[in-house]
């Protein structure tokens, strides 16, 4: 049987197909061998490195273009790389008042003071010679505030008769009677013939007139006016009822001295000693009150019986009249003696160590004398004081409340438990605990309704509390912590407070004035004045007085962490800003946990275009205290100038977060939306942003910066750039060439090339056409070849036909110069001008090599500005040509060459860009 042609491709399909199929089935014996169920054997087979197959240069080349989404058809055109970030308007970090004292330690600076810096207009308020004159002013303020108020209740009459009357008006015997107790406190006096006079009593060795009869030499004074009245008079003692020496510190001292008189008894003795650390304590009272105590410890010392306290108060006068070696003697005999293990004397020799910066040997020290005395409120007392002083706050309460519940119950020792609470009230203040703080204050009251520092206290807590947010302002479960200053005992602490307290109530005058007397009242801690002063000075607008006060202060204690950090921030004011950094890291090594510090190191850094030290300093600022708002804020910006788009928009949630409508946040976060691809959604967001506040004014600078952005983004959108490699055989792409001239334009080698002889003076050229409301850039790169003599370079142009012939209406070029080698620059304004070529001094055009040049317009649609561009340097900036910007017509963009009949021309151009708006 004949088979069929058909029969025969059907068979030898199927032996084909068979014969394949048994080659699948036994390609290996492994496979013929593995049993069904087992498990099958993988082998890994590396991938081999990208990096081998793909140079650097070109993965980082492909990372910078704009990559085509899969699936969409391959063009030569392409959205712009993204815009240039621009910074929204924001408020600066938050400056910090002045602490008071007490105070809240550097770690909470921010819960208490934390504040935008104020602005009051006080110009007159530091005179431009101040400081010659503070001297002065100082004294004279002193001197009136120091003035009795019984004096100043009467202004008018002769002594005799304010004695019974104030203008005509008759006192009752109470108001008599009080008037002549003030003038006691004021005057000596004497009681003759049943009257008072006051003056001052003159006698040698005077205050020994209790002990014996000689006549009083008196001088006698007009109380009202503290001038003498009548020379002195000697009254005998007969005729002298009763007498009396002013009622001052010195004159008790004085009189206790006497009382004394040159030995001591047992029954004398824990009264004495007492009396003599009291003169130490008032020391700055009377001139003598160093002298009497020594005295006093001398004459105890030989009744002590082995108790240290006369030697150790003999110590301490050595200490308070600075002879530091003779108080080390005296500490180094007594440990000798065998008080090695005594805490009444280990405390006070710990404390002279740690005035000399020996530190770790005084709390060795004074943690000894805990063990030896653990139920003592002294070493209990003074150990917390020490912890408190260096910061360690937790264990300082701790001992602190110790030394509270073993406190002294003697009456003569009242003092000591008003400071011993105190001192806890003003720990717990500086850990940020004030209801707890304002309750041991009262307790101290009540020990001592006269202790100063008590009051300083709660008047410290009064002006905290009025720094806090209003939500954390009410009345205290614990008390009232109202407090005027005027009715409080004077002292360092309550005249700085006070200042404090006018400067929040904004009397300035009186707050100025405060401050001044607080640095007159205590010269060793003047600096916490000054640096408050340095605070006035600021906020009313005097930079220069604030700079100097805090230069003193930060001068008088170096290791105060307000201070650095006010420095800091007057420095950084005035674009110190190496000194600035300098500061802020003195007040971060007194305290690591200084958020506020942190941030603004972090704050200068960015200044400085530091992005990565300054987000180090944002992310230790925040571990810190998560709820500084505005450096969630200054971190997003921080993350967007260094490309950490994810990280900036966490930072920008984190600070909308504690403040929905910050402002300068959803800014940011708009900007991660369109560095993250979504430019519509940036837009969107830019427009709430602008929406949410359309209630101010059209100026409002988040809505002016968000319409300006608005527009930025949209012109942007609209551009795209279309790009010519020349790598194919024939030029197409809408190019059009003229070679009337001579030189020809050919394609080749991927690369256009403009070559040949010029047979009579003209150009050649090859060019697009584009709308010109559509135009933003032209963009080539252009290699001059040796043997070229002819210019060469881009152009723009704006040019009309007629009648076959071309005329340049407009024009803007780049070009070499064909002899000089230099480039220039042409603008033809209007057809039939001949505008001079600009040279672009400080350019090169080198032979052989490649030069990018562009041309681009700037500003609005039709303005007609340009930028000329050599290898990306601006050649010209800002340049106007008004024709060239009409949006009605179509331009020219190209490059050329020109000549003269005869020149050569040998120009290559290659990597075309040009960057137009499609319209949608």
């Amino acid at each position: 049987m004949k088979l069929r042609r058909e029969q025969v491709v059907l068979i030898l399909t199927l032996a084909l197909l068979g014969w394949m199929a048994r080659g699948f089935g036994s390609s290996s014996t492994e496979k013929r061998g593995r049993r069904k169920g087992d498990a099958p054997e993988l082998s890994a087979y590396p991938a081999p490195p990208v990096s081998t197959a793909v140079s650097d240069e070109s993965l980082d080349e492909r990372r910078s273009v704009p990559q085509r989404a899969l699936f969409v058809p391959p063009s030569d055109t392409r959205p712009l790389p993204p815009l240039a970030f621009e910074k929204p308007p924001s408020a600066p970090l938050f400056a910090l008042s002045p602490p008071p004292v007490p105070g809240p330690a550097p770690a909470v600076f921010g819960r208490f003071l934390r504040t935008d810096v104020p602005s009051y207009s006080a110009p007159d308020l530091f005179g431009e010679a101040e400081g010659l004159e503070d001297d002065v002013a100082l004294e004279s303020a002193f001197e009136e505030a120091s003035f009795d108020e019984a004096n100043r209740e009467a202004t008018e009459g002769e002594a005799a008769s304010q004695l019974g009357t104030v203008e005509g008006v008759q006192l009752t015997a109470e108001e008599r009677l009080e008037r002549i107790e003030g003038w006691k406190r004021v005057y000596d006096w004497i009681r003759v013939g049943g009257r008072p006079l006051f003056g001052q009593i003159q006698n040698a060795d005077r205050f020994q007139l209790i002990r014996d009869e000689r006549p009083i030499e008196f001088v006698q004074f007009n109380e009202l006016e503290g001038t003498k009245r009548f020379d002195m008079i000697a009254f005998e003692r007969e005729r002298v009822e009763e007498f009396g020496f002013a009622d001052t510190v010195a004159n008790r001292m004085e009189l206790k001295r006497i009382e004394l008189g040159d030995s001591l008894s047992m029954g004398q003795y824990d009264d004495a000693l007492l009396f003599a650390f009291q003169c130490i304590e008032e020391r700055l009272e009377s001139p003598r009150a160093l002298e009497i105590a020594e005295e006093v410890f001398r004459m105890a010392e030989a009744v002590a019986n082995e108790d240290p306290s006369p030697r150790i108060g003999i110590a301490r006068c050595y200490e308070a009249g600075f002879q530091f070696e003779a108080a080390f003697d005296e500490y180094r005999s007594l440990m000798d003696a065998g008080y090695a293990r005594d805490a009444r004397v280990l405390v006070p020799l710990a404390e002279l160590e740690a005035r000399f910066r020996l530190y770790q040997r005084a709390e060795d020290r004074l943690r000894d004398a805990e063990r030896y005395a653990r139920t003592s409120w002294y070493t209990q007392a003074a150990l917390g004081r020490f912890l408190m002083e260096h910061g360690d706050l937790d264990e300082a309460i701790e001992h602190l409340r110790l030394a509270n519940q073993y406190e002294p119950s003697r009456a003569e020792l009242k003092s000591q438990r008003a400071r011993m609470r105190y001192e806890l009230g003003a720990a717990l203040i500086a850990r940020g605990e004030l209801e707890e703080g304002l309750t041991w204050m009262n307790k101290a009251l009540q020990a001592d309704p006269e202790q100063a520092l008590a009051h300083a206290g709660k008047l410290a807590i009064d002006v905290l509390r009025g720094a806090q947010d209003s939500s954390a302002s009410g009345a205290s479960s614990a008390g009232d912590t109202t407090e005027d200053a005027s009715e409080a005992p004077s002292g360092f602490e309550v005249q700085l407070t006070s200042g404090l307290a006018k400067l929040r109530d904004e009397e300035l005058d009186g707050a100025k004035q405060d401050l001044l007397l607080a640095a007159q009242e205590d010269p060793l801690r003047a600096g916490r004045a000054w640096r408050a002063l340095s605070w006035l000075a600021e906020v009313t607008g005097h930079p220069e007085d604030a700079l100097r006060y805090i230069a003193l202060a930060a001068e008088n204690d170096p290791s105060d962490a307000w201070t650095l950090f006010q420095y800091g921030r007057v420095l950084a004011q005035r674009d110190d800003l190496e000194d600035a950094l300098e500061a802020f890291r003195r007040a971060l090594d007194q305290e690591l946990e200084f958020p506020d510090a942190l941030a603004a190191m972090g704050e200068l850094e960015f200044r400085r275009g530091n992005f990565d030290a300054a987000e180090r300093y944002f992310q230790r600022a925040l571990e810190v205290d998560p709820g500084m708002l505005r450096v969630h804020d200054l971190r997003g910006v921080n993350l967007l100038e260094l490309e950490r788009i994810p990280e900036a928009l966490s930072a920008f949630e984190a600070a909308l977060a504690i403040d929905p409508d910050l402002p300068s946040a959803r800014a940011g976060a708009a900007w991660c939306a369109y560095r993250e691809g979504d430019a519509d959604e940036a837009i969107v967001r830019l427009r709430e942003l602008d929406d949410n506040r359309r209630d101010l004014p059209a100026d409002d600078p988040f809505r002016v910066y968000a319409q300006a952005q608005i527009a930025r983004l949209s012109d942007h959108l609209e551009k795209v750039s279309w790009t010519d490699r020349l790598e194919r055989r024939s030029l197409r792409n809408n190019w059009a060439v003229e070679e009337s001239a001579g030189p020809t334009v050919s394609l080749a080698d991927g690369e256009v090339r403009l070559a040949g002889v010029f047979k009579e003076r003209g150009r050649s050229r090859l060019w697009q056409v584009k709308p010109s409301g559509d135009f933003v850039a032209f963009e080539a790169q252009v290699t001059v070849k040796a043997q070229n003599s002819a210019r060469a370079g881009i152009f723009v142009s704006r040019e009309r036909s007629r009648r076959g012939e071309t005329r340049i209406e407009s024009e803007a070029t780049v070009s070499r110069h064909p002899l000089e080698g230099v480039p220039q620059v042409q603008l033809l304004e209007r057809a039939g001008d001949t505008p001079d070529y600009v040279t672009a001094g400080g350019f090169e055009w080198p032979v052989g090599q490649p030069v990018t040049l562009r041309i681009e317009r700037t500003g609005e649609t039709g303005s007609g500005q340009l930028r000329v561009l050599l290898d990306g340097f601006a050649v010209i900036d800002g340049e106007r040509l008004p024709t060239l910007g009409s949006t009605s017509t179509e331009l020219r963009i190209g490059a050329f060459v020109e000549g003269d009949s005869g020149r050569e021309a040998d120009v290559v151009v290659d990597n075309v860009e040009i960057v137009y708006r499609e319209r949608r």
